[in-house]
């Protein structure tokens, strides 16, 4: 995953782990090959609701390029707040890096 994508993450974690119950979104993240089985049973067997979305947000965080778009698209229907979170603070770290381009470039 992209290092700007675990930013975004660990920057709205608390939020994520308040909101999100995992056994929604697991469907999505395993048809698209986020996630396996294994992955998800053990996500499964951690305590509450919260520790297992932290222990899903950190699974996908050590996953490919694609994660994190599969996980916002997995949010989209059942939790479009989340999804929004996560787009709008995708958009504004991508402004901010494309500032940053901007800055670098010579005179």
């Amino acid at each position: 995953m992209d290092p700007t994508h675990v930013e975004i993450l660990t920057h709205n974690f608390e939020r994520l782990t308040k909101d999100l119950d995992p056994s929604c979104v697991y469907p999505s993240l395993i048809q698209d090959k986020i996630i396996t089985i294994d992955e998800k049973e053990t996500i499964e067997s951690k305590g509450n609701r919260a520790e297992r979305a932290s222990a899903l947000i950190s699974t996908i965080t050590r996953k490919g390029p694609m994660a994190f778009a599969a996980f916002k698209k997995a949010l989209k229907s059942t939790y479009p707040h989340l999804h929004d979170l996560l787009s709008a603070t995708d958009a504004v770290s991508k402004g901010e890096n494309e500032k940053s381009l901007l800055n670098e470039v010579p005179e």
